[in-house]
């Protein structure tokens, strides 16, 4: 079992169930062409970025400041079916994680189903990463996913049968990030699939509907692959960790607060951001059944924002001299003339904004009050040429 608690103190809490799956014992050329399975199987390889992707998570979760978080992270269930051993660094000691096998993934999910269920405060958060199938229903494959010829869909992990089954779940918020391909195989037309829930389902049709704030964020849009760089975290991946550290922030009175209200747009203008393109298109984000804006985070200081400042006419840069200081602590942040624009991160604030031409060939510009707030954005000055040039 690994079971990471972090929190065990009484009080709502965040419950993570995070599964990165890389290496597939039965994908590939496992199956002779030609064979019943091998036409599902050929294309499920090993994927170098989704052990990585999981760790970045993971790890993003556990070095994060809580304490000024009313609902703090109380538990991380950790699995990995990396293709080398992985080394986890967990409660001043290393330990390998429990692969991502069809029946440790159960275990899992079920012992992450418990804690969440334990409080309607409690926050659920489940990240995976690894190949996946399916526009309308979703389904994820765990590492030993077709080891059984006779019984293919055995080990597979029907997802929308276990966020059917998390509405039975008390935790009243609960989100759900796959970073996974979302097509459907032609192998699988007509086919009865018997694929299970990674979480119990104590659910029973006389039961009231449940009003749950559950959205999924995906990283791909019905029907589409996704394409991701071999021993890399994926692009998706790092706009979680990114968001959930301070870009998803936005200001409630002195309080920066991260909200599943403000997730959707928010990972999609960080994936924008630092790219690849392609990414931020595929990013395919899914409401919730409540539509509450759940405080997920309330970071400890004012995150930092990445700006680039430039000049309009772009011709003026290479003269152009920055200053922002910001009229909260009276910092300066200064920039010397480079042809290109500026590219940095401050505090969330505002800054009183000066560009000047030591040369002369354009007129100072001062902005009062410029603010710099999560999200990422580009900022441009128009300037006047200098009578004298």
């Amino acid at each position: 079992m690994t079971t990471y608690t972090v929190n065990a103190k009484p009080g709502p809490r965040i419950h993570a169930l995070v599964i990165g799956v890389g290496n597939y014992l039965y994908g590939g050329t496992h199956y002779p062409a030609g064979s019943q399975l091998a036409g599902l199987l050929r294309p499920i390889t090993e994927l170098t970025c989704a052990p990585l992707s999981a760790k970045h998570v993971a790890g993003s979760l556990f070095e994060a400041d809580w304490t000024a978080s009313p609902i703090k992270l109380g538990t991380v269930e950790l699995l990995l079916s990396p293709t080398t051993p992985v080394l986890w660094s967990a409660d001043g000691g290393a330990t390998a994680p429990e692969r991502a096998l069809f029946s440790e993934v159960r275990a899992a999910g079920h012992r992450w189903f418990e804690k969440c269920n334990s409080s309607e405060d409690n926050i659920a958060l489940l990240y995976f990463c690894g190949h996946g199938w399916g526009s309308l229903r979703r389904y994820l494959l765990v590492e030993d996913f077709g080891e059984k010829r006779d019984e293919w869909d055995e080990h597979l992990i029907d997802f929308t049968k276990t966020r059917t089954a998390m509405l039975g779940c008390r935790a009243r918020t609960q989100c759900f990030f796959l970073d996974t391909c979302s097509v459907d195989p032609d192998q699988l037309a007509g086919q009865t699939i018997s694929a299970k829930a990674m979480v119990p389902n104590p659910l029973k049709e006389s039961d009231p509907y449940m009003s749950i704030d559950n959205p999924i964020f995906s990283s791909s849009r019905p029907s589409l692959h996704v394409e991701a760089q071999e021993r890399e975290v994926t692009p998706f991946a790092a706009a979680i960790v990114r968001t959930l550290n301070g870009l998803g922030a936005a200001q409630y009175g002195d309080n920066w607060e991260i909200t599943t209200g403000n997730l959707p747009t928010r990972l999609g203008e960080v994936m924008a951001w630092y790219g690849p393109p392609e990414a931020a298109n595929e990013f395919y984000p899914v409401p919730g059944d409540a539509w509450r804006w759940t405080m997920m985070r309330r970071l400890p200081k004012a995150p930092l924002v990445p700006f680039k400042l430039g000049c309009l006419p772009r011709s003026a840069l290479g003269s152009a001299e920055w200053e922002l200081r910001c009229l909260e602590s009276n910092k300066e942040f200064r920039r010397a003339p480079l042809c290109r624009v500026w590219s940095d991160e401050v505090p969330a604030s505002a800054y009183r904004l000066t560009v000047t031409f030591p040369d002369n060939s354009h007129e100072s510009v001062t902005q009062p009050s410029r603010v710099i707030h999560p999200p990422p954005r580009p900022y441009d000055v128009t300037v006047k040429q200098s009578p004298r040039h």
